[in-house]
């Protein structure tokens, strides 16, 4: 097994330790290095992952959050066979804890930047150097990137997601059709595929670990964009991504069902952010209207209708009371 004796996630000071000044000429060298983060993986489609993104790296580490030892084992020997180096945890800090473990990891390797990837992730084979294309193209512009994100194509459906860019009246939806060269400015990237310069973490911080799971990215993009750097949707990189435990589809639109616990995490972190001042207000007020449906219809429609409206009850009230972390009973 390799890393192995990784027992524990880096504070967040510690991560932040020996951090330079942002650089935003682009890097003459570039060594992205992927960090996916693991909790007891489906074992075939992570290591399908695993080999879709391993040749478009120089390294890949696989940070896994407190999985058994039996599927501990097995991960030490898909990362043998795949060449990749594995850091178990050994108990489950939450994915900004084990993401920021994983960067800390990078920085240490030698990145320039990092590939954050979900267990459940497989990249199309050119998604890496397309990123890179769009983000290289951005920084010779002379702006400030964050991070370069791919079009996500749900596993199930087969549609993709649109990238989103948060407007007074509304949520805009920047569709990108089958054969597009084009890149979207956003206001919200999903962690999953998307590569960051390490450099961007030095001014806008490192993924909040208090939320645990749910809005971790979310949280991040808005730091970044209060920080004035530029979020890019790239619509000719592909990732192949599943969202929620089953989808549902409402007036035309999409919707993830969760677990409850998941949702006491959507929930409470929903309500945190709301009161963080770089949220954007539109996105609070749009929000807080979705947050309604959203109780109407797994508290009264969806079952388990009982433990979901007991969970997200919980997570409004740990919410307004500024809880984080993992949740208690």
């Amino acid at each position: 097994m390799k890393d192995a004796s990784l027992a524990r996630a880096t504070p967040l000071n510690s991560v932040m330790e020996g951090l330079g000044t942002w650089q935003p000429e682009c890097v003459t060298v570039t060594r992205v290095i992927a960090v996916a983060v693991t909790y007891q993986p489906d074992l075939v489609l992570f290591r399908q992952a695993v080999r879709a993104c391993r040749h478009q790296v120089t390294k890949f580490f696989v940070i896994d959050n407190g999985s058994t030892e039996q599927c501990l084992n097995a991960l030490a020997k898909l990362c043998e066979d795949e060449a990749c180096s594995l850091a178990p945890l050994g108990h489950n800090y939450g994915i900004a804890a084990a993401q920021n473990h994983g960067i800390l990891l990078a920085r240490r390797a030698g990145a320039s930047h990092v590939l954050l990837l979900d267990q459940d992730s497989v990249a199309a084979p050119d998604m890496v150097a397309r990123l890179l294309d769009v983000l290289n193209t951005t920084l010779r512009a002379g702006r400030r990137v964050a991070a370069v994100g791919p079009r996500l194509v749900d596993r199930r459906s087969g549609k993709g997601t649109p990238f989103i860019r948060i407007g007074l009246f509304g949520v805009s939806r920047l569709v990108c059709s089958e054969k597009t060269d084009n890149a979207f400015e956003s206001d919200f990237l999903v962690a999953s595929g998307s590569i960051i310069p390490l450099n961007a973490f030095d001014e806008i911080g490192m993924m909040e670990e208090g939320l645990f799971i749910d809005n971790v990215d979310l949280e991040w993009c808005f730091r970044s964009r209060h920080h004035g750097f530029v979020l890019l949707g790239a619509c000719n990189a592909v990732l192949e991504h599943s969202v929620g435990d089953q989808v549902f589809h409402v007036a035309g639109r999409s919707l993830y069902r969760h677990s409850p616990l998941r949702q006491y995490y959507i929930m409470r972190n929903r309500i945190l952010l709301y009161r963080r001042p770089y949220s954007p207000r539109a996105w609070i007020v749009q929000d807080f209207l979705r947050m309604l449906v959203k109780v109407v219809l797994f508290g009264v429609v969806y079952s388990p209708r009982i433990k979901n409206l007991r969970m997200m009850w919980r997570g409004i009230l740990d919410g307004l009371h500024g809880r984080q972390g993992p949740f208690s009973e």
